[in-house]
């Protein structure tokens, strides 16, 4: 399930691992110029797969990922080769 609300948030709801994550991804222009993002997971539930600790790092690799990708994007539509 995802709600969008351009060009604010985006919210969806995901189920993996015994674990239910909310995600919410947030866009505000940087007064530097720019668009801030913030990224917010609650977890419900808890997983019969692995350990709390494996878990909280896999989610830890999985926001940072999120993050990297969008920049390499960011960066790409905003380069003057882009078109």
């Amino acid at each position: 399930m995802a709600s969008i609300n351009p060009p604010r948030a985006i919210a969806m709801i995901n189920h993996a691992l015994g674990v239910t994550a909310e995600q919410n991804i947030f866009f505000a222009p940087d007064l530097s110029g720019g668009t801030m993002v913030r990224i917010t997971m609650d977890l419900v539930g808890e997983s019969s797969e692995m350990s709390e600790s494996a878990l909280q790092s896999k989610v830890t690799y999985v926001i940072k990922d999120v993050l990297d990708s969008m920049a390499v994007l960011c960066r790409r539509s905003a380069s003057p080769a882009s078109g």
